[in-house]
């Protein structure tokens, strides 16, 4: 089977390991592994729940898939697994988990604990059946791999990448910890690191398309083109449908200048994840990239408007508009985008970043409202919609109502805390609401500069300077070089504070 999977062959693949659960009923739990491997979680988890069904070793036994104790943990994960795409799953695996209390060692229960509290984001439950775990564990490495991800999800990546590592040592086998690994040192454009990490994933488990397009992204690093574009063939054909494979193509690609090339993947990003912001950011560098001067742009906005209207096609010309300083026919394009579709978040955010100060309340009305279900940030500050000059207590009451409401994306908490932090009150109150949206935009450079300028009204000086930098760091990752000035500029401030005078 794997033989199958490293030549592309996905189908036989899955018709042997089907035979192998045959052969060994009391386990099947191959072919399952392999849909949870490719990114099928849905059809992994009735396997699983198949599988466990089977599996009755006394008669007259109870039958439930999730009392079995080698198969009940993988329904789990790939009930975990499957939140992505339905949140639903998320109650599933809960349930399974409460199941498993009384079949499951302690600590082996509080490592599912663990997971599900992570994947809702709660991360104190998180970490705390993480550490309670350990002392009972023989291989801690799982208990050191979930810590990691609670501090990365802090943006705290010293601390992630020791949790990582650890889990590793304790296990090198252990293939969570060095996709954890890898991928982190893919964000710090590690090619090398990334590379000693992944490989041995690839080469156990050749089925899994995660490891596969880190691999492929560590070769684009290092210009190795068609060993990546291989790489992304082999991903295609174990999971077609999965758009991430698309945007790597295209970044191939785009990466040698072969723009319709590019154009094509993204397009087809897109298609395949209509509300894909990364496939959306992609698309218009291509367009920016490939020369789009203003008679093009206004030529994109007159076609998303001819024959079948294209919300999508009209995000383009917006977003285009917006990069040429052109900021009427970026709001304009960008609200026609959303009244064509109201559900194009990505619109909606880059919408909320055109309004200047004084329009603080629409800025507010576009992304603040959890019934929209932003779950993130866009690659722009939404902090300046609460320096509004605007009614300030208007604002804040609506801030208020959306966090107690639960604030799932954390804009609400973020721009409260702005608001707290620049007029230099409630900071106790204020770093509570930063640390909220930190969680959940850990990588958003917005969000850690408002947490890095409350622990500066706070005098707490060295933080703040550590947090600019993690800010800085991500800015600078993510291309947003106005971004990158005005934390350069807080980051500045706070090191004078420390009588350091160097931001780097």
């Amino acid at each position: 089977a794997q033989f199958l999977e490293r030549n592309g062959r996905a189908m036989d693949a899955e018709t042997v390991l089907h035979h192998l659960d045959e052969l060994q009923p009391k386990f099947a739990v191959s072919a399952a592994d392999f849909e949870l491997q490719t990114g099928n979680a849905g059809k992994a988890v009735s396997l699983y729940q198949a599988a466990g069904a089977r599996n009755v070793t006394t008669p007259g036994a109870h039958s439930d898939a999730n009392k079995n104790p080698s198969i009940g943990p993988r329904i789990v994960e790939a009930n975990l697994a499957e939140a992505a795409n339905d949140p639903q799953s998320i109650a599933g695996a809960r349930q399974s988990v409460e199941k498993l209390e009384s079949t499951t060692a302690k600590s082996n229960h509080q490592l599912l604990a663990s997971e599900v509290a992570l994947v809702s984001d709660d991360l104190i439950t998180a970490e705390r059946e993480a550490k309670a775990a350990i002392p009972n564990l023989t291989n801690a490495a799982p208990a050191h791999y979930l810590l990691g991800e609670v501090a990365a999800r802090r943006g705290e990546s010293a601390a992630a990448w020791e949790h990582w590592l650890t889990a590793q040592q304790l296990d090198p086998h252990y293939v969570p910890a060095r996709l954890a690994l890898s991928a982190a040192a893919l964000e710090q454009q590690n090619a090398k690191e990334t590379e000693e990490q992944i490989v041995p994933v690839v080469r156990d488990e050749p089925a899994n398309v995660r490891a596969l397009l880190i691999y492929a992204r560590a070769l684009l690093l290092e210009h190795r083109y068609d060993s990546a574009q291989a790489l992304c063939r082999r991903a295609e054909a174990l999971a077609a449908k999965k758009s991430e494979i698309a945007i790597v193509e295209g970044d191939i690609a785009l990466e040698q200048r072969q723009f319709a090339q590019a154009l094509v993947q993204y397009e087809k990003a897109i298609l395949l994840d209509p509300y894909s912001e990364e496939a959306m950011g992609r698309l218009t560098d291509v367009y920016q990239r490939g020369g789009a001067d203003g008679a093009l742009v206004h030529k994109l906005e007159r076609l998303a408007l001819s024959g079948t209207p294209s919300s999508r096609m009209m995000e383009i010309a917006g977003r285009l508009y917006a990069r040429r300083h052109e900021n009427a026919n970026a709001v304009r394009c960008l609200r026609r985008a959303i009244q064509m579709d109201p559900q194009r978040s990505s619109a909606r955010i880059a919408l909320a970043t055109l309004y200047d100060e004084s329009d603080g309340n629409k800025a507010f009305a576009l992304i603040a409202n959890p019934e929209w279900g932003i779950q993130k940030l866009g690659s722009s500050t939404v902090a300046a919609a609460s320096d509004s000059k605007t009614d300030k207590n208007s604002l804040e009451r609506q801030y208020e109502e959306t966090i107690r409401a639960g604030d799932p994306s954390g804009i609400a908490s973020n721009n409260l805390a702005w608001i707290y932090a620049s007029e230099g009150r409630n900071l106790e109150r204020a770093l509570e609401l930063a640390k909220h949206a930190r969680d959940k935009n850990p990588r958003s450079p917005e969000v850690l500069d408002t947490l890095g300028m409350v622990e500066f009204e706070r005098r707490e000086f060295s933080d703040a300077v550590t947090c600019f930098r993690r800010a800085i760091r991500q800015a600078s990752t993510q291309k947003l070089p106005d971004i990158q000035h005005q934390i350069e500029a807080h980051l500045a401030a706070a090191l004078h504070e420390t009588g350091a005078d160097s931001i780097q």
